[in-house]
């Protein structure tokens, strides 16, 4: 975690004064301050988690392993509350459920919710709809 917290920084600075100087959002100088060390302390308490949880052996695998967390935002755009195209990290692989790793993209308009009810499935709840889920999400 120590290795990577400066350039994370560093680089969260860096994208944010380009997001905000291209999008034409005017932000206070002490705001910048404010964002980063939110956002850092949330990641760094996520990879903390992480870290914490590879680390724990359970009948020969790690409870990171036998988990599914996911981290990420509801709206991606604070100013008009859009719910577009969300990054969302999924960690751990749910007890062997999970063992595709990689980058997915899906349609517009596909609800966050249907990620959340394949969640629901994975472990055992089997239901029809989870908020405004519309369909189970397939991942990968």
């Amino acid at each position: 975690i120590t290795a990577f917290a400066p350039v994370s920084l560093l680089f969260f600075f860096a994208a944010l004064i380009l997001l905000t100087a291209t999008s034409g959002i005017r932000l206070h100088p002490v705001h910048y301050g404010f964002l980063a060390a939110a956002f850092f302390a949330f990641d760094l308490l996520l990879a903390y988690l992480a870290d914490q949880l590879s680390a724990v052996d359970e009948a020969g695998e790690s409870l990171l392993d036998r988990t599914m967390i996911i981290y990420g935002s509801g709206i991606s755009d604070g100013d008009r509350h859009n719910h577009d195209d969300l990054p969302i990290l999924m960690l751990g692989k749910a007890g062997g459920r999970l063992n595709k790793s990689g980058h997915w993209r899906y349609p517009n308009n596909t609800p966050l919710c249907n990620l959340y009810l394949w969640m629901l499935h994975q472990v055992g709840i089997k239901g029809d709809r989870f908020g405004d889920s519309s369909d189970l999400l397939r991942i990968g």
